[in-house]
């Protein structure tokens, strides 16, 4: 089961923020997903689609990596990073600063019945908006 979680966890990163194919969320979240990130407060199966489309549009070049993964039972972390240019505007970041940014996050997520249904989220905020110019 482990290696099935890693694997999915690995499509989804490639899929739908790499290549923004939305369709592989619908594949792998459960229609009840709660996606808790620290600072930005919670959002639904509807939210993550759509704070994808927003860092997509705002970051066109956006590419994550995933540095690790670790599976034990139901849960799942990850350590990632990921990298954009900001030249898109969008309802999250703004008008464009024409700035490269390099962010890292975790994630530890809940999975039922091969569905994900919780994730809690941290990524670096601060150090983005400090890259962006936006805070000293």
């Amino acid at each position: 089961m482990s290696e099935q979680r890693k694997a999915a966890i690995k499509r989804v990163v490639e899929e739908a923020w790499n290549k923004g194919n939305l369709d592989v969320i619908d594949e792998f979240y459960a229609p009840n997903f709660a996606l808790r990130r620290f600072g930005l407060g919670d959002f639904d199966l509807e939210g993550i689609k759509d704070a994808i489309r927003q860092s997509r549009k705002a970051f066109p070049d956006y590419q994550m990596t995933i540095e690790d993964i670790i599976v034990e039972g139901d849960k799942a972390a990850m350590r990632y990073s990921w990298r954009g240019t900001h030249t898109g505007e969008s309802t999250l970041m703004g008008p464009p600063t024409g700035k490269k940014v390099e962010v890292v996050g975790i994630g530890i997520t809940h999975w039922v019945g091969g569905k994900l249904v919780d994730e809690w989220n941290y990524q670096d905020n601060m150090g983005m908006f400090q890259q962006l110019g936006f805070i000293p």
